[in-house]
């Protein structure tokens, strides 16, 4: 697959200064620097650059934002890269970050020096791992609304959502695991609000040409699969050999309801001029 890179599109290399002397303090890279902003400042995590900004609090006072350069998206990892050892090299104690840019995920070998020496011979308690997990499956109102604060207006590039999407490909879950996410979600119910929105960002991204495509080719796929079809087929028949779900079936089709979204998507299909003719076509 190859992927697509908007050529004329622009993001930003910022910087987090203190705001006395303004001495260059954090870099970074956003397509809404703005955004990324509040984000740092609602950030909670036990890192330098979060305990240099709580320090800033405490004083009722915040980092200063300021855009060192636009840049093309396709050449951010390289500025960001370029900056932050340009930084470095006129005062190495005083930028906050743990990476040398890019994709960020790299650390220095002094951090990771650091890191494993803190890490040394530290356990966690089951009591503590218990507590973790607890404080993370049910999240508060305020630590969602913190949570999706800081998530809006972060667009994935077309990169990551490739890897993203090779990550979860394959993957195959326990039946042990597949109960837990099963009991993990029963009981949960989304407000008629989210429930819309859900249906908006599935329909609009089902609609794209790309996916429809995707999506066809992977059910003739499927479909091509005698054994798929064998399967599908015994399923179909132990089913409608369930009285309950027979006469539920036929009451649902019988339904005032459902003949006319039936004639609704009819009328849809033959208002297509590529159906009519495939259908005179097969006539």
């Amino acid at each position: 697959m190859v992927l697509q890179i908007d050529e004329a599109k622009k993001t930003f290399i910022y910087a987090l200064c203190d705001p006395d002397s303004l001495k260059v303090r954090y870099i970074g890279k956003s397509d809404n620097p703005k955004k990324r902003y509040q984000a740092h400042l609602l950030d909670k995590k036990r890192t330098h650059k979060v305990n240099w900004i709580n320090k800033l609090k405490r004083q009722n006072k915040a980092p200063s934002l300021i855009i060192i350069e636009e840049v093309n998206v396709r050449y951010w990892e390289e500025a960001e890269k370029n900056w932050i050892t340009y930084y470095r090299q006129l005062d190495n104690k005083t930028l906050t970050n743990t990476t040398e840019g890019g994709e960020g995920i790299i650390h220095t070998p002094e951090i990771c020096k650091k890191i494993s020496e803190a890490k040394q011979g530290h356990h966690v308690s089951k009591e503590t791992r218990n507590k973790i997990s607890q404080a993370n499956r049910n999240p508060s109102i305020e630590k969602r609304k913190r949570m999706s604060q800081a998530q809006r207006g972060k667009k994935l590039s077309n990169i990551t959502r490739e890897k993203m999407s090779l990550s979860f490909k394959g993957r195959l879950y326990s039946e042990e695991t597949k109960k837990r996410m099963s009991l993990a979600q029963k009981g949960k119910k989304h407000s008629i609000e989210t429930i819309e929105k859900l249906k908006k960002a599935t329909t609009k991204y089902m609609s794209r040409p790309d996916i429809k495509k995707k999506k066809s080719e992977a059910l003739k796929k499927l479909w091509g699969d005698p054994e798929y079809r064998r399967r599908r087929s015994e399923e179909t028949k132990k089913l409608w050999n369930d009285p309950k779900y027979k006469e539920k079936q036929i009451n649902s089709h019988n339904s005032t309801e459902y003949k006319k979204d039936l004639s609704k998507r009819t009328k849809k299909l033959w208002e297509n001029t590529k159906f009519r003719q495939k259908r005179k076509t097969k006539v």
